[in-house]
C-alpha cells in the first residue's frame, strides 16, 4: 500500500466520515436522435485531514519555545472529495461544557480548507493548559487533545 493510500486510508478510519450524499439519480430521457441514457451515480462525500507538518497524531504540545509564535504553528488540512459542493469546516474548543468556535473556513474549489491555530488566550499571553478541540465538518466530528506550554 502506498504512503498516500495508507495515509488516506489512517485519516478516513480517523475521522471516521464518510457521508452518503443522497442519490439524485437522474436520467435522461431517450430522445429521438439518440436512445443513450446518461445516469448520474450516487457519489460518497469523504472528508481527510492532516497536520500541515505531515501529523496525524490528535493530540499534540505547542511549547511557545519551538514554535515561538502563531505563525509557526501547523495547520490543520482538511480536504473533501468531492470538491463541489463547499463545506464549512469549525474548529472548536471546549470549554465550561460547551464548543466555542475558535476558527471556521469554507473549503475552496479544490475541496481543501486550511485551519489556523489560535495558541494565545484572552490575556494576549500563549496559554497554558491542555485543551479538548475537535474539527466539525456538518455532524462529522474528530476529536483532538492540544497542549499548549509557555515553557
Amino acid at each position: 500500500m502506498s504512503l498516500t493510500a495508507r495515509s488516506r486510508s489512517m485519516v478516513a478510519a480517523a475521522l471516521a466520515a464518510v457521508l452518503l450524499v443522497p442519490a439524485a439519480a437522474a436520467s435522461a430521457e431517450p430522445s429521438s436522435a439518440s436512445s443513450r441514457i446518461v445516469t448520474a451515480l450516487p457519489s460518497a462525500q469523504q472528508y481527510f485531514w492532516k497536520w500541515s507538518d505531515g501529523s496525524q497524531k490528535t493530540s499534540r504540545t505547542f511549547k511557545k519555545s519551538t514554535y515561538h509564535d502563531q505563525a509557526g504553528l501547523p495547520h490543520l488540512v482538511v480536504t473533501a472529495q468531492p470538491a463541489k459542493p463547499s463545506h464549512v469546516v469549525y474548529l472548536q474548543f471546549k470549554q465550561k461544557g460547551k464548543w466555542i468556535v475558535e476558527n471556521k473556513v469554507t473549503t475552496n474549489s479544490k475541496g481543501v480548507a486550511t485551519i489556523d491555530l489560535n495558541p494565545y488566550c484572552s490575556n494576549d499571553t500563549w496559554c497554558d493548559g491542555t485543551w479538548s478541540y475537535r474539527l466539525k465538518i456538518g455532524s462529522l466530528y474528530q476529536n483532538l487533545k492540544l497542549t499548549y506550554s509557555e515553557k
